[in-house]
């Protein structure tokens, strides 16, 4: 039989450019089909369990070392790359609640940059690199479900905040807006009652208490229209919030 490398894989049926993983898996089959054991008394079983066998230990002479040491080259990069997308995974979160779709955005270009520094690996078998960087996207999907987990955890969080807070703010504005009306009730009643009772010159001062009880009260209800805007702008993140929600919720 001849050892040239050509004629070492067509005897194991493989291309020339056969990993030695290919090799391993084809020599087992062939093995199994020709040994000797289950081929008792067929002269050609034998002489081609010989050929494949020795076929087989030349390979594994010449393709062991080399396929070890690009195993490792690209175990080495894939976990470099896994470092870097949870790097820049955790600088684009930063911490902060982000919309759902500026994770996923993020996410595919990252997980692209990965892809794209392992393919610019050079190697001699093409077809385990390919191997490899399905072991580096699942690896990288992996990483990608916790930190939308953190994600979904992060809007709950605060959605809870919005809705403590909208409960606080609509509190505070009732009691605002009570004490407001509880003042002008009880000023409106004295001042009816001093009216009656005074000349014009009490009516002269209690148009000057009217007025004073006006100014003072005017900044009073600009705080209650404070207020009542960062009411109304809790209520729009909270109703976003709970759009979000709904979108989400199956």
């Amino acid at each position: 039989m001849a050892t040239s490398g050509r004629s070492l894989y067509e005897t194991l049926g493989l291309v020339e450019d056969a990993t030695f993983d290919e090799v391993k898996s084809a020599f087992r089959k062939l093995a199994l089909k020709y040994h000797p054991d289950k081929n008792r008394g067929d002269p050609k079983s034998a002489e081609k369990f010989r050929e494949i066998d020795l076929a087989y230990k030349i390979l594994q002479k010449r393709l062991s070392n080399r396929d070890a040491e690009e195993k490792e080259r690209l175990k080495n990069a894939i976990e470099v790359e896994a470092m870097h997308y949870a790097d820049k995974m955790s600088r684009l979160t930063g911490g902060n609640l982000i919309r759902k779709q500026e994770l996923i955005d993020g996410d595919e270009r990252l997980r692209k940059e990965a892809v794209d520094a392992l393919r610019r690996i050079k190697v001699q078998w093409p077809q385990l690199l390919e191997k490899y960087i399905d072991d580096l996207e699942k690896l990288l999907e992996a990483q990608y479900e916790v930190y939308v987990q953190k994600r979904d955890e992060g809007e709950r969080t605060a959605v809870k905040m919005l809705k403590n807070a909208l409960i606080s703010a609509a509190s505070e504005y009732d009691i605002q807006l009570s004490r407001l009306c509880q003042e002008a009730e009880i000023s409106e009643k004295e001042l009816m009652k001093r009216e009656d009772l005074l000349d014009e010159r009490y009516e002269l001062r209690t148009k000057r208490t009217k007025e004073h009880i006006r100014s003072a009260d005017a900044p009073q209800r600009k705080n209650c229209n404070q207020q009542i805007l960062s009411f109304l702008s809790i209520l729009k993140d909270l109703t976003y919030a709970k759009n979000v929600i709904e979108k989400e919720t199956p």
